[in-house]
C-alpha cells in the first residue's frame, strides 16, 4: 500500500520520489508531500498539468485523493488503508468530478 500511496503522491506533484536541490543534496518528494498536504498547502506542490481546482467539488475531490495517499504512505502497515478502502476513496472522487454540471 505505501508503493501505492507514492504512485499516487507522483501522480499530483509531477515528481519523482528523491527531489534534488543545491550540490549533492537530495529530499524525499514523499516528506514534502506529507507536510505540504497535512499543512492544507497542496495547491503548492500541485503538477501544473493537474492544476489548482476551479471549483469547491474539484476540491474536494482533489482533496480526498491526497489525503489517500497520504493515509497509503503511514509508516505504520496498520494504519495504511485497506485497497478496499483506497477504491471506495478513488471511486468517490471521481464521482464528485463526474457530478459536475458541464
Amino acid at each position: 500500500m505505501y508503493g501505492f500511496g507514492v504512485v499516487l503522491l507522483e501522480l499530483l506533484t509531477g515528481k519523482k520520489t528523491t527531489l534534488k536541490y543545491g550540490i549533492n543534496r537530495e529530499t524525499s518528494m514523499v516528506n514534502i508531500a506529507r507536510r505540504v498536504i497535512l499543512g492544507w498547502k497542496m495547491v503548492k506542490i500541485l503538477d501544473p498539468r493537474v492544476g489548482a481546482p476551479h471549483v469547491n467539488e474539484e476540491a474536494e475531490a482533489l482533496e480526498l485523493v491526497a489525503n489517500t495517499a497520504i493515509s497509503c504512505i503511514n509508516l505504520k502497515r496498520k494504519d495504511r488503508p485497506t485497497m478496499t478502502e483506497v477504491v471506495a476513496n478513488l471511486e468517490t472522487a471521481l464521482a464528485i468530478c463526474n457530478s459536475r454540471p458541464s
